[in-house]
């Protein structure tokens, strides 16, 4: 009997001696969509040749369409396990491009689709967990001589990721205990630097020989492991999550640069640790607060060769950083519209990011064009984001209507033209719909 007949023969027996479980099926759709159009401008300030401060406006606008479908399936005769798809599709538009810095664009282009294919089952009241797999495909746009093809900042994900989860503690103290592990390759295949390789000749020497001309320095292998503490207090009306989160990014061709700007024999490897806590908090069934703080702390073993300058910065990755945010969300129930009250957030954070001794750049007079590392000044940057959003169901509770408002003040110690703009400030304006259910 040929082979290909044999297995296809075995399935279908499987099958059929299965097909009371996978006749009995409970089928739950998942769907969010939205449209929505934008409006935003921009505000940057810099330091220009002359030492003095300079201030340049930019704007754009655009559309923004997201989409996501999980037809999750469970089957009655295996309780407790169901299959897991979900397809994510978002597109973010705009008629103006603007790149600030290395993988940081105040007005880009962009195309996101985000594939999964898993499933949760649940062994106990207790335990239970998920296994999924998953792709990412995203395509951008942030100069107007790329094509959705040919974007720089293009990247492919490709990896899987599993939790295992426990819950215990009775209806007294309720509690969940979280254990996450996720792996995944990143390959950027149009990010080929070409200036970096000949500047490397031209100051340091020869290119070595056991790394491809085409050098993708930004393709990373990346694992994560995190454990999450959540805890119901009781009868108390608020909540606490605490977490913890460690993340490995391997770099698969980039080597680390030594002093003298050579290659080390060792890849580029970034690590980062990201201590969470939560507390969210019911103030009324209709208003809620929750306040947030994380701490994150990076180190990598890359360092920085400046051939203008001739000298090595070393640990020039490494930073830590903290962030706290206040989010109010609220329902005006003695305000309806049609049948329906109005709904929405506001939220508040800030952000203050400082590197360890990567130095900032100044200008030391108004003679001094480039500016000059400040040693004893380390880089920093402070980063303060509000925004509140208006959502109003009309005719059904999946369809609602909404408005938001963005806004973003970004300032740093280091503000000269000829590197990133780090001293900016963003307004966003949408308008949109969406359906849910």
């Amino acid at each position: 009997m040929p082979r290909t007949l044999k297995t296809s023969l075995l399935i279908g027996l499987f099958l059929g001696l299965n097909l009371p479980a996978f006749a009995k099926m409970e089928f739950i759709p998942m769907l969010d969509a939205s449209l929505a159009f934008n409006a935003t401008g921009v505000k940057i300030e810099q330091t220009d040749a002359k030492g003095e401060p300079s201030t340049s406006h930019d704007n754009s606008s655009g559309q923004n369409l997201y989409l996501y479908a999980a037809p999750n399936l469970g089957f009655t005769e295996i309780p407790g396990l169901w299959i897991t798809p979900a397809l994510e599709f978002e597109y973010a538009g705009a008629n103006n491009m603007l790149n600030i810095d290395d993988e940081a664009f105040i007005f880009s282009k962009r195309y996101n689709l985000y594939y999964l294919l898993g499933l949760n089952y649940r062994f106990t009241p207790i335990w239970s967990a998920k296994l999924k797999g998953f792709g990412r495909m995203e395509n951008s746009l942030e100069s107007t001589d790329e094509t959705v093809e040919t974007g720089l900042y293009n990247y492919r994900d490709l990896g899987a990721w599993t939790e295992i989860c426990a819950r215990y503690g009775g209806r007294a103290l309720p509690m969940r205990t979280r254990l996450g592990y996720k792996t995944y390759l990143r390959n950027y295949p149009n990010y080929t630097n070409a200036d970096f390789v000949t500047e490397y000749k031209k100051t340091v020497g020869p290119w070595p020989k056991n790394l491809p001309q085409d050098l993708h320095e930004k393709d990373i292998n990346v694992n994560e492991l995190w454990l999450r503490q959540e805890l119901t207090w009781g009868k108390l009306p608020f909540l606490t999550n605490l977490e913890i989160h460690g993340k490995q990014v391997n770099y698969t061709e980039m080597p680390a640069i030594q002093e003298d700007g050579t290659f080390s024999n060792d890849l580029r490897q970034d690590d980062y640790l990201e201590l969470s806590l939560e507390f969210p908090f019911l103030l009324h069934k209709y208003h809620q607060l929750e306040l947030d703080y994380s701490y994150c702390l990076r180190t990598s073993n890359q360092g920085v060769y400046d051939t203008n300058e001739t000298v090595y910065l070393d640990k020039y990755y490494n930073y830590h950083q903290n962030h706290i945010r206040l989010l109010y969300n609220f329902k005006l129930a003695s305000i309806k519209v049609g049948v329906f009250p109005p709904q929405g957030s506001i939220s508040v954070a800030n952000q203050r990011r400082q590197y360890f001794s990567r130095p900032s750049r100044q200008k030391a007079n108004g003679d001094d064009a480039t500016g000059q590392y400040v040693y004893d000044d380390p880089h920093w940057e402070n980063n303060l984001d509000f925004g509140i959003i208006l959502r109003q169901k009309l005719f059904a509770k999946w369809f609602n209507v909404f408005l938001s408002f963005h806004s973003i003040i970004q300032t740093s110690n280091t503000n000269i033209e000829d590197i990133a703009p780090y001293s900016y400030q963003y307004n966003t304006f949408t308008l949109g719909t969406a359906v849910s259910f």
